[in-house]
């Protein structure tokens, strides 16, 4: 439980961009095992909130007896069903196979929401926890490049605190709210607080050393990707 707190506590301060936070991180005994710590509390807390959020949005979907009303009635104002329904027979049997459809997966109505929101429960820690091995890696590469001095424990350790800007998810348990690109901003800006910080380098040579290494990540998540299709195509021939 203490781990628990302490990583929620360096994330929210990571957060708040307090310089502290990332020098605790790149100080810490072993840096690399609280980087990991915190990625996966974080994840993990975000995807539960996700679970809950998807959750009270399916509860407040309205009546189905409504949301069929007028499905069925925007059906009936498009060009092909009006086009459709000169035949009576034909209107008949839509109305038949539209009624039949509509009582297997009526019901079902916002759950895959929720069910992606439980999948995310795994998928999510898992790519993050990825994402900063990729990225604290090819970070530590540019950053001694450009006359860093941190270790790649300490790097690891401190570029963790990416995931920080996660915590805004947490809003997402109320219905409906969604956050924007500013997630996608402050991440950037935590990591490159965190190398600043990390190998003691300028804001220039920092900012060179996250948007270097952010390409260097999408090489490699290209390069993965093609590997992936290509073992999918020869797995494939080889089966046919």
């Amino acid at each position: 439980m203490r781990q628990i707190v302490g990583a929620l506590r360096s994330s929210w301060e990571a957060l708040l961009l307090r310089e502290e936070a990332y020098d605790d991180l790149r100080d810490a005994a072993n840096p690399v095992i609280k980087g990991l710590t915190i990625v996966v509390v974080v994840t993990i807390l975000v995807s539960l909130v996700a679970i809950i959020g998807q959750a009270l949005v399916w509860a407040t979907t309205p009546p189905l007896a409504e949301v069929h009303d007028v499905l069925l009635h925007n059906i009936r104002l498009m060009p092909w069903y009006q086009e459709m329904a000169r035949d009576a027979q034909a209107a008949d049997l839509f109305s038949r196979w539209f009624s039949l459809g509509w009582d297997i997966l009526g019901p079902l109505v916002g759950l895959p929401s929720v069910a992606g929101a439980a999948i995310g429960l795994i998928t999510r820690p898992a790519g993050f926890i990825v994402l900063w091995l990729i990225l604290g890696v090819s970070a530590h590469i540019v950053a001694r490049i450009l006359g860093g001095s941190a270790s790649l424990a300490q790097t690891l350790g401190t570029i963790s605190l990416m995931v920080a800007p996660q915590l805004l998810r947490l809003v997402q348990v109320l219905p409906y709210v969604q956050i924007g690109s500013v997630l996608s901003v402050w991440t950037l800006v935590c990591s490159y607080l965190a190398i600043k910080r990390a190998h003691h380098l300028s804001w220039a040579r920092a900012f060179w050393t996250i948007l270097l290494a952010l390409v260097l990540v999408a090489i490699v998540v290209a390069t993965l990707v093609a590997l992936l299709v290509l073992l999918g195509v020869a797995l494939a021939s080889r089966g046919g």
